[in-house]
């Protein structure tokens, strides 16, 4: 339907607080909008008592959650549990706000029919706009939680942080668009600078290339997979390899990686599978839609 509105909330290295920080900003958005997609975001940008955030940002504070790991296993629990219940305050002052908007802006509605995952016990916040939907993109299967912390979103590393976020009163559907089984390496991002960079520092390509499944398949088979094993893929790197030679380099551009593997953030495939989980609450929540 024409001018009727989709909001999503979701940013890389960002915590739902970033939204109640800047909620002047997204209140006119959400208020008119048919449905709001809210992302499931790491509960590493969210601050701690180690960390807050006007002295940190999101990459610091994991950076010094990795540091505790090493030296310090009680304070990086102590910093996981502080920055897990401040994202759980944070996801659910958002949702009050975006209900608290939405009532402002329009009456309630009163459709029979519902697709939602997550029933809320109030029937107004139930069937008003707009539609709250949390879309859960991982690695991570939310029945088995992140076992490891690395994995986006970070720190949901067990079946009751990951519950805690799904059970919180207000959602309107919770929807499961992990990609454990999928392959990474199906899809990659082309580091394109550094492509260009090393084909101009080889006399070739295939020395660049060379050059590259030395560094990937033998020095990041550890962590990254085995990557020599794949020779279509012999010069994608692990994304966390990438990055820091990348940031060794002092330009901006890899001097080993072409490719990066995108075990990160959400790949391709996850995507695809958040519109197709997505798609029925979506039309449903737009076709109810009356404008105020």
């Amino acid at each position: 339907r024409a001018g009727v509105t989709v909001a999503t909330l979701g940013k890389g290295a960002a915590s739902p607080g970033l939204y109640l920080e800047q909620w002047a900003a997204i209140e006119p958005i959400v208020a008119g909008a048919a449905a709001v997609v809210v992302h499931a975001m790491s509960i590493r940008a969210s601050e701690n008592d180690f960390c807050p955030v006007s002295k940190c940002l999101a990459v610091e504070r994991y950076e010094a959650w990795v540091a505790a790991t090493r030296t310090d296993p009680e304070k990086a629990r102590a910093m996981e549990a502080q920055s897990f219940d401040n994202a759980i305050n944070e996801y659910a002052e958002l949702l009050r706000r975006i209900d608290a908007a939405g009532a402002a802006h329009r009456a309630p509605w009163g459709s029979s029919s519902s697709s939602s995952s997550v029933v809320s016990p109030s029937a107004v916040v139930q069937h008003a706009f707009p539609k709250k939907f949390l879309l859960w993109q991982s690695r991570c299967d939310p029945t088995r939680a992140c076992e490891d912390g690395s994995f986006f979103p970070q720190w949901f590393t067990s079946r009751a942080r990951i519950d805690a976020l799904f059970g919180l009163d207000g959602w309107d559907g919770v929807f499961d668009a992990s990609y454990a089984d999928a392959d990474e390496f199906a899809s990659t991002l082309t580091i394109d600078k550094c492509v260009e960079s090393n084909d101009a520092a080889a006399a070739n390509a295939a020395a660049a290339a060379a050059s590259s499944i030395d560094a990937c398949g033998a020095a990041y088979a550890a962590d990254a997979g085995d990557v020599a094993s794949k020779p279509t893929r012999t010069h994608t790197c692990h994304h966390e390899h990438a990055r820091a030679d990348i940031d060794a380099s002092g330009d901006g551009c890899s001097t080993k990686c072409a490719f990066v593997r995108q075990s990160y953030y959400p790949i391709d495939v996850s995507h695809n599978k958040s519109f197709a989980v997505l798609l029925p609450a979506l039309r449903e929540a737009i076709a109810d839609y009356h404008f105020p």
